[in-house]
C-alpha cells in the first residue's frame, strides 16, 4: 500500500513538472507514451506523428475524463482535490494507463484547469444497455 501511494506521488510530482511545457510537448509526450506501450523491443526507435497520436488519445480519452472528473448538471469537478492534492485522480486513473501516460494527462488537466476542463459541452457517455439472449426453450 506504501509503495502505490508512494507511486501515486511521484506521478503528481512528475505532472506538475510537466505541466509547466508547452501543451504541444505534452500531446507529444502522450503520443510516445502510447506509441510505445505495447512494442515488444524497446530498442527498436520508430518515427511517427507523436503529437497527433497524443492529441486523438487524448480526445478519445476526453468524454471518459469528463464522466470520472466532473457533474454534467452542475459543470464542476466531482472531485474536490483539497490542497490541490491529485491522488485520487491518479489512483482512478492509474489501473487504466501506463505511469507515463497518467502523469502526462494529468499534467494536461492541471494546465487546462478543471474548472475549466468541466465547463466543456460534453455529455458523458450514455450506458449501453444490452438485451439478454433469449433462451431456447
Amino acid at each position: 500500500m506504501k509503495n502505490e501511494i508512494k507511486n501515486k506521488r511521484e506521478i503528481i510530482e512528475i505532472a506538475k513538472s510537466q505541466s509547466r511545457m508547452p501543451e504541444e510537448q505534452l500531446f507529444f509526450m502522450l503520443g510516445v507514451s502510447e506509441f510505445y506501450k505495447d512494442k515488444k523491443d524497446s530498442k527498436v526507435k520508430y518515427s511517427a506523428p507523436y503529437e497527433k497520436i497524443g492529441r486523438e488519445f487524448y480526445e478519445e480519452k476526453k468524454e471518459w475524463l469528463y464522466d470520472l472528473i466532473c457533474n454534467p448538471k452542475t459543470k464542476k469537478p466531482k472531485l474536490k482535490l483539497l490542497d490541490n492534492d491529485w491522488l485520487p485522480l491518479a489512483g482512478a486513473l492509474i489501473g487504466d494507463m501506463s505511469y507515463g501516460t497518467v502523469a502526462t494527462l494529468i499534467a494536461i488537466l492541471m494546465k487546462k484547469g478543471l474548472d475549466k476542463f468541466c465547463r466543456l459541452d460534453l455529455k458523458p457517455k450514455k450506458k449501453k444497455v444490452t438485451s439478454r439472449p433469449k433462451k431456447k426453450t
